[in-house]
């Protein structure tokens, strides 16, 4: 009898049927599954979560303490707006340094349209600065003469 080989076939009928084989706790009566909600813990923030969990994998754990920014400067002296008015108008001189500088080099047409945009939008902020400069200084003004005489 030349019967011909077939060795898928035999694998096949040498392993147990599925439902053959023994269930972890078929003894007792199936469990109910809760069904996912799709939210965790209450009161958890997952983006605040997601935010933590990155910090810690990109730190491999140890996550600096990072100190929210004051208003104040590195020596501990409040920063005013008449000193930052001051400053800006400083980086609008340098901008302007420099572009002369670069301009006397031959090299202007590169530098040109950056460095007055920067001056453009250092200008912006200066006149920001210069309207809450002149609310405080109005505001002062009105609490002088609000004031009762001494």
């Amino acid at each position: 009898e030349s019967r011909d080989h077939d060795p898928v076939g035999d694998r096949r009928r040498a392993r147990p049927h599925i439902d053959a084989i023994p269930r972890k706790g078929a003894a007792t009566a199936p469990t109910e599954r809760r069904e996912y909600g799709g939210e965790g813990p209450a009161g958890m923030d997952r983006e605040a979560e997601k935010e933590r969990l990155a910090r810690h994998m990109q730190f491999e754990g140890a996550v600096p303490e990072v100190k929210p920014r004051s208003e104040h400067d590195g020596r501990g002296a409040p920063v005013g707006d008449a000193e930052e008015f001051s400053r800006v108008a400083h980086e609008i001189e340098e901008r302007r340094e420099f572009l002369d500088q670069m301009r006397s080099a031959g090299r202007g047409g590169e530098y040109d349209a950056m460095i007055k945009a920067q001056i453009a939008d250092k200008v912006k902020e200066m006149e920001a600065l210069d309207g809450r400069l002149e609310q405080q200084q109005a505001q002062a003004e009105a609490a002088e003469d609000d004031a009762p005489p001494e």
